[in-house]
């Protein structure tokens, strides 16, 4: 059975898109990232135009209020890379405890870490 999933993907500039991460870059490495390892991608969470500067983001909010709704049905929030989720230390730590709350892991797909490195 696969674990169930979702996933957030971020760009803030065209600039962004150039280096390679654009949008689709994302979702195509976390859609493959969640077929190698076994989750089913349940929701999509795509932040187009917004800084990770703070965490006052459209859709950043949306997916945290949909965590709250919905975490008995959540195993894993699975992200590109960690800048693309927070630009600070402390947002990244408040969502990390969110998640860390409701039992729900977080995967990067570029940067592995600490014990949620699967593969």
């Amino acid at each position: 059975m696969k674990q169930r999933a979702i996933a957030y993907t971020r760009v803030s500039s065209q600039r962004q898109v150039d280096e390679g991460n654009s949008l689709s870059v994302q979702r195509k490495h976390i859609l493959e990232y969640a077929e190698k390892n076994g989750f089913e991608i349940m929701k999509f969470f795509v932040e187009q135009g917004e800084s990770a500067k703070n965490a006052n983001r459209t859709q950043l909010k949306a997916m945290l209020q949909y965590i709250l709704e919905n975490s008995k049905n959540i195993d894993a929030l699975i992200i590109y890379k960690v800048d693309r989720l927070a630009r600070n230390n402390n947002d990244y730590y408040e969502i990390k405890s969110i998640l860390s709350r409701l039992k729900i892991r977080l995967y990067s797909v570029i940067e592995p870490f600490g014990d949620d490195i699967v593969g």
